[in-house]
């Protein structure tokens, strides 16, 4: 049986390829296994997030690069949903020694896992107008037969507490632009090199931007060179749409304190997005050697 499978496969690769293409031109989800264990974590993952209405999930690693603001950008993010769209969304957290895993879940058909990015931008647009054109959100809202005090303690309430956010990430942009000022003098100190006031301060008045994408802003450094390389892939064919996902499942891989089932799940995500991404990037003729990444991945599930 095994033998004739093989040779109606090598028949047919050209139809099997071309088929493949259309399913991933689809933003069809593959992923290949070759041991029914193997496949049964990922439908048992997908049967309870249908069961309990989960349409996101988001995995915070400790060491992420503010990791505690991002918890007030969720919660602006659940108020906005509520108030403004209309969509009741609940948010389960679930907590390790080495960070945070959300699951966002929605009952409504208005908000779905495919277009959960659409809402994140419609917030964004919503929340910087607060800040720049208040007048502008007001007639807005006024449009959608939002009464007008309703409006006004509205705007007041968004504004106060994206102000409060911005505020929150600038103190914590202060204290890490210090200690790394810090870990510089004293890295001079000790390699005996003299370098003048005026040159400091210019290395301390390096700012960054105003306001990061907290879904997508981190410290790479951190990860190794080949978890490197899938991010750069999300970042580079997938529009950074996928990133979020993508260092969700890389950081739960690298969360000791996580369930194996947890890891296998994740495993077989990244899997299916390498080959899809994999093949795109072929395409525009660059190695980037899908098999030893994904045979890298597999050594991480212990």
């Amino acid at each position: 049986m095994g033998v004739e499978q093989i040779k109606d496969y090598n028949s047919r690769k050209d139809d099997i390829s071309s088929f493949i293409d259309e399913l991933l031109c689809a933003d069809v989800e593959l992923s290949t296994f070759h041991k029914k264990s193997e496949l049964e974590p990922r439908l048992e993952d997908f049967l309870k997030n249908l069961a309990n209405d989960v349409i996101f999930t988001l995995y915070v690693s400790n060491e992420q690069y503010l990791n505690k603001e991002l918890d007030q950008f969720v919660k602006i993010f659940q108020s906005y949903l509520e108030k403004i769209e209309n969509i009741k969304l609940s948010i389960e957290i679930q907590e390790s020694s080495n960070g945070k895993k959300f699951e966002f879940k929605v009952k409504e058909e208005k908000l779905s896992t495919s277009n959960f990015q659409e809402a994140l931008t419609r917030f964004d647009d919503f929340i910087s107008l607060c800040i720049s054109s208040p007048e502008q959100v007001l007639d807005q809202l006024r449009e959608n037969n939002f009464d007008p005090s309703e409006a006004i303690e509205i705007v007041r309430e968004f504004s106060k507490k994206y102000k409060r956010l911005l505020l929150d990430i600038n103190h914590e942009k202060q204290k890490i632009e210090l200690s790394l000022k810090q870990e510089f003098e004293n890295s001079l100190l000790e390699q005996n090199i003299d370098i003048s006031s005026r040159e400091l301060s210019l290395f301390s008045n390096q700012k960054a931007s105003s306001m990061p994408n907290l879904l997508t802003t981190d410290n790479l450094k951190r990860f190794s060179d080949h978890e490197f390389q899938i991010l750069q892939l999300a970042s580079q064919y997938s529009q950074n749409e996928k990133l979020p996902e993508v260092k969700t499942n890389l950081e739960i891989l690298r969360d000791l304190d996580l369930p194996k089932e947890d890891k296998k799940v994740a495993f077989n995500k990244l899997k299916a997005f390498l080959l899809k991404t994999g093949k795109k990037a072929m395409k525009q003729a660059e190695d980037v050697g899908v098999k030893v990444l994904i045979k890298y991945l597999e050594s991480q599930v212990v």
